[in-house]
């Protein structure tokens, strides 16, 4: 059995996706950051895909599990290459029609089994935002070695 994390992006956990522009709203304290993950568990050639949410207090959302073909490495590769989940292969259930004791058992899984809990979901968060300075101070210097 082989378990590895993926941090995607962070996102606003309250975008609302219009512009706040008061000065009133403006001075409010910035809404916490929540950050999605994904969780591969692989057996026998065949990978499930946990995606996971985590936010600010560190807890824990799984979004959907999906079967796919392959060890965590090709999976993950195949993800990052643009392969996407195939629309041709079957997803299995929205996560949220599944069976509330059944959504719980993937969420204890992944606490239980994968070890992410509360002090590793802070961790993810930690890094994300830590990769997102990076990937901004990259930005930074590649624009000014451009314009300059």
């Amino acid at each position: 059995e082989d378990v590895k994390f993926d941090t995607d992006a962070a996102f606003d956990a309250h975008q609302s996706g219009e512009e706040q522009s008061t000065v009133e709203e403006e001075e409010e304290e910035e809404p916490a950051q929540a950050v999605r993950f994904g969780v591969t568990v692989s057996k026998g050639g065949k990978t499930v895909v946990l995606s996971c949410r985590s936010d600010a207090e560190g807890h824990i959302d799984v979004e959907s599990a999906v079967v796919r073909d392959g060890d965590a490495e090709s999976v993950l590769a195949a993800l990052a290459g643009g392969e996407g989940m195939h629309a041709a292969l079957y997803q299995g259930p929205e996560f949220t029609e599944l069976a509330e004791d059944l959504q719980e058992s993937f969420q204890d899984y992944v606490v239980k089994e994968c070890g992410v809990d509360e002090n590793v979901a802070a961790y993810i968060i930690m890094y994300s935002d830590y990769r997102e300075q990076e990937e901004y101070l990259s930005w930074m210097k590649t624009t000014q070695d451009i314009l300059d």
